[in-house]
């Protein structure tokens, strides 16, 4: 499994860069490198393997943020093979997890880790690893997920066929 890690976020002038070097290794540890862009000065630090995140997964694990954390990898896949979370980084320095979205605009800047993965599988064992699903709080085994997407599937068609038959009856005859 071929996984890259990047961690980044922008540094602004009032801010002190050790604490923020502090905040960003303590998600993924690694060599912070420093980025001069148009939109501002980035620390960025990029690594291989999902090992790099073992501290940011316990943490999510230990806030019981396993759900949350797995819907926002998913709602933020592109091109089938990278996904990104963002979250707020002043609260980071507190032990603090809240997650934000790419539009949100937190008054320092947000902090994201990116998952960048070879093939669409790939990306969805990651985010398994990381965040695994879970019903009523407890890890599902593969055996519960494939029932779990089972009965939805179910409900989905049931659902679809519900509003067709609605659409059918409020048809009406002209003749």
């Amino acid at each position: 499994m071929t996984i890259n890690v990047v961690c980044e976020m922008r540094v602004n002038s009032t801010e002190d860069p050790d604490i923020l070097r502090a905040v960003m290794n303590k998600f993924v540890p690694g060599e912070i490198r420093e980025d001069q862009r148009s939109t501002g000065r980035f620390f960025y630090l990029m690594t291989e393997g999902l090992d790099a995140l073992g501290y940011f997964a316990d943490w999510v694990r230990n806030q019981s943020l396993l759900d949350t954390v797995r819907n926002r990898f998913l709602r933020n896949i592109e091109n089938e093979t990278l996904t990104t979370i963002y979250f707020n980084r002043n609260t980071a320095v507190l032990d603090k997890l809240i997650l934000l979205d790419y539009e949100d605009d937190p008054p320092l800047g947000p902090m994201s880790i990116q998952i960048i993965a070879s093939d669409a599988t790939e990306l969805m064992e990651a985010i398994d690893q990381i965040a695994p699903s879970t019903i009523e709080g407890e890890t599902m085994s593969d055996e519960q997920k494939k029932e779990y997407f089972k009965r939805l599937q179910e409900k989905k068609k049931s659902r679809k066929k519900k509003k067709m038959k609605k659409s059918d009856s409020d048809v009406l005859d002209l003749s």
